[in-house]
This record gives C-alpha cells, sequence and structure tokens, in this order.
C-alpha cells in the first residue's frame, strides 16, 4: 500500500520534530480512527507505538555514538522528563539509557531504511 510507505518515510523524515498522530492522519488524509486501524493492519503495531519505538531507536543510536547529555537526547525525542525517557526506554531495551551509553552496544539496533511497494506485497 503506496499510502503507508509515504507515511513512514514522512515519519522517518520528521522524527526530530513534533509529530503527533493527529498530524500523520492529517497527512494521510483519512479520519484519525480510520487510518489508525488501516496503519495498524498493515505495520503490526499501532502508529503511536511505531512512533515512539522509533524516537527510542534514534536515541539509543545518539546514547552509542555521542556524549549528548541524557536529559537533551530526552527532549529531542518528544519526552518531557528524563524520568520518563528512561522509563520507555527501559521497557523497549531492559537496559537504563545511562548502562546503555556505559556499554556502547551496536548490534541489535533497528535501523529503518526508506521504504518501498516491495515490502507490503505478499504472495497469494
Amino acid at each position: 500500500m503506496k499510502l503507508i510507505v509515504d507515511i513512514v518515510n514522512h515519519i522517518e523524515n520528521h522524527l526530530h520534530e513534533d509529530l503527533g498522530v493527529p498530524d500523520i492522519a492529517q497527512f494521510s488524509g483519512y479520519s484519525l480512527h480510520h487510518f489508525q486501524k488501516m496503519f495498524a493492519a498493515v505495520v503490526g503495531m499501532s502508529l503511536g507505538t511505531y512512533l515512539r519505538r522509533r524516537r527510542l531507536t534514534k536515541a539509543a543510536q545518539k546514547l552509542a555514538s555521542t556524549d549528548v547529555r541524557i536529559i537533551e537526547i530526552a527532549q529531542e525525542s518528544g519526552f518531557d522528563s528524563q524520568e520518563a525517557f528512561s522509563r520507555a526506554f527501559k521497557g523497549m531495551f531492559a537496559i537504563t539509557p545511562n548502562a546503555y551509553r556505559e556499554q556502547r552496544p551496536t548490534p541489535g539496533l533497528r535501523f529503518q531504511y526508506p521504504m518501498d511497494g516491495e515490502l507490503l506485497r505478499h504472495p497469494l
């Protein structure tokens, strides 16, 4: 479905912005409710979960490759506090941001490459 490909690429290009579920639904041209159901059916998770996971993955990449303060990374990732960021980060990676930075792991990070229609085709 080309619309989902376009939306995922739009999200990737705007992750650093204050981009929310209603903004993305509006970009799609569908109602919020309809778009959320369609996105979840194609991608396998809710749009909100997808956004959170992508932002946390980007944060993990930054933690592993820079010395930017954790609070700054938390704010760039759309979290209001370092505590909320740490809880979400630990929920996804099973390790605190500080411990993650100390270990500086690289394997297992989930990168998102630009999508195309081939990724969404299923054999009948």
